[in-house]
């Protein structure tokens, strides 16, 4: 999926949401983070800064964000913001990096607001299509199946290629231990009860996120608006999931 279009989309979610203070959680770069701010809304990130990302010198605002206080580290597993501090949090194909999702849902629902919303898009283990190999049902298999897996489909000419590894057994090695080292998939069901837990309700908008990826092209927004349901379920198959979360209002 396109990054750009991407930011674009979670800062219009925020905004959609009720904006107010925005936390970007797994902000990575702190693109969309950057984006809000240049539009008016208090927005703040969090990361770990993981090793499975190259964070590079002069790619995204993050370094600068990071010495402001606008962004920062997340440290054994703790968001470091006070209670209640935000109004709408999102992020952005994080949840499958997230070792302890429990832990992570809980910190959370700690700094927000109790009027508080969420957004989140993130591949859930149901999905067909591995979003960082490229490679169908990559995520599900074990090392030594996947590896000559991987393999074989880098042969044939597909699979996201990064690091510029032009060997297809090099590249397949390094595929499959970075889906060990960096990634943690859970079905579908299992993400969604973490946050049901808490008292929220969950609605799926992938089918906003397929009109919103239309943009002006007619033919397209018409389709994915005759048949929204199967706009919405290509996308979770090929995609990822969009969940939106409130809590019901306590009088």
């Amino acid at each position: 999926m396109d990054p750009a279009l991407n930011h674009e989309y979670l800062a219009m979610k925020a905004c959609r949401l009720g904006a107010g203070v925005v936390l970007d959680f797994g902000c990575g770069k702190a693109h969309v983070v950057s984006l809000l701010r240049s539009r008016g809304i208090t927005a703040y990130g969090a990361d770990v800064f993981w090793g499975g990302m190259d964070w590079g010198e002069d790619d995204g605002p993050y370094r600068q964000l990071l010495s402001a206080g606008v962004v920062r580290e997340i440290v054994d597993g703790k968001l470091p913001f006070e209670d209640g501090t935000f109004d709408v949090i999102v992020s952005d194909q994080v949840f499958e990096h997230v070792d302890d999702l429990s832990g992570a849902a809980a910190e959370m629902v700690r700094v927000l607001k109790t009027t508080g919303r969420m957004y989140h898009q993130f591949p859930p283990k149901d999905i067909l299509l591995e979003p960082h190999t490229k490679i169908p049902f990559a995520h599900r298999m074990t090392p030594r199946v996947r590896t000559p897996y991987l393999e074989l489909w880098r042969r044939l000419g597909f699979g996201r290629h990064p690091l510029h590894i032009d060997d297809p057994k090099a590249w397949a090695v390094w595929g499959s231990q970075w889906l060990d080292d960096y990634c943690t998939y859970r079905p579908r069901a299992v993400i969604e009860s973490t946050f049901r837990n808490y008292g929220f309700t969950i609605a799926h908008q992938e089918a906003e996120n397929c009109l919103y990826r239309a943009g002006d092209r007619r033919l397209l927004r018409a389709m994915v608006r005759s048949a929204p349901g199967f706009a919405a379920a290509a996308f979770r198959a090929l995609g990822c999931d969009c969940i939106e979360l409130s809590r019901p209002t306590i009088a």
